[in-house]
């Protein structure tokens, strides 16, 4: 749709001059809008009811359309568009953030890797304008978050420290993650004592990060427990004290349903893991292949 038959008209939110900037230098990057804007039809023309900075980007980029949605709505229902979509923005649980932000960082560096720390060359390649849309994203983000510009590098910093199995665990947890239990996970260095506190967290031993951090320094605290190595002894141990005829019942009516995963385990599994499968359960299925007449 042209941009001069959009209407802007008076928003619940004032347009912030930095965080168009940061659009547009994103548009440059992708050669592309991801999402469009979206309008109501009016007596005149259209007006705009979200997508105020990408509007502003587009037109500060000397585009002469945009791709838009049109809907067909009231003032009243245009308004609560407006302002969910801006809530949503600001109240997205903390670790929910931390990980968009960090990944927000992670996909800017790999666009533009002279910016990343230890990069050679990176200082001297590093623009005005890459300067600025780093500052001013965190800026505008602080803003838009209520906290300052060095509270929102913390908040990126927590993403970044994370890996996938415990961005797992902590979305498991019981009690939602705050962003006190994030500052304190960016604190610990060791990789696996991060993974101890986020499985104490999931497990509902500690009601904060600090707190199994400070049972993790304390001698005679209960070790934390790993859910899946826990979750594992409880079926080998139903398994072991299941009767044969449960056993043999078991293999025929899931083992087909079990065959893909098998094989995939398998093919992974090194010759170490493998023979120590069979030397733990060789006795078993040669019972069993032996009753189900598949050997003689």
């Amino acid at each position: 749709m042209p941009l001069d038959e959009i209407e802007v008209g008076n928003r619940i939110r004032m347009v912030s001059p930095s965080a168009v900037n940061i659009i547009a230098m994103s548009i440059e990057d992708l050669a592309v809008l991801t999402d469009p804007i979206h309008v109501r039809k009016i007596k005149n023309g259209y007006r705009l009811i979200d997508g105020a900075h990408r509007f502003a980007a587009v037109k500060q980029l000397g585009w002469s359309s945009v791709p838009t949605k049109v809907w067909q709505c009231t003032a009243d229902q245009a308004e609560l568009m407006e302002s969910d979509a801006n809530i949503s923005t600001a109240h997205m649980p903390p670790l929910e953030l931390a990980i968009s932000l960090a990944a927000r960082k992670r996909s800017y560096q790999k666009l533009h890797p002279e910016t990343r720390q230890g990069h050679a060359g990176a200082k001297g390649r590093w623009t005005d304008d890459m300067q600025a849309n780093s500052s001013s994203f965190a800026s505008w983000m602080g803003s838009v978050l209520g906290v300052t510009t060095r509270q929102v590098q913390k908040i990126i910093a927590a993403g970044e420290g994370l890996t996938a199995d415990q961005i797992r665990w902590l979305r498991a947890a019981p009690k939602p993650v705050t962003q006190a239990d994030l500052q304190t996970l960016a604190k610990v260095p060791d990789d696996t004592q991060r993974s101890k506190i986020c499985i104490s967290l999931t497990n509902g031993e500690a009601k904060s990060a600090a707190d199994a951090l400070k049972r993790l320094s304390d001698p005679a605290s209960k070790p934390v427990k790993d859910p899946v190595e826990e979750a594992f002894k409880d079926l080998r141990e139903a398994w072991s004290r299941a009767p044969k005829v449960a056993r043999d019942r078991f293999l025929v009516t899931d083992v087909k349903d079990m065959a893909f995963e098998l094989e995939d385990a398998w093919t992974q599994a090194s010759v170490d893991n493998r023979k120590a499968f069979f030397t733990a359960n060789a006795a078993e299925l040669y019972d069993f292949l032996i009753a189900e007449g598949m050997i003689k």
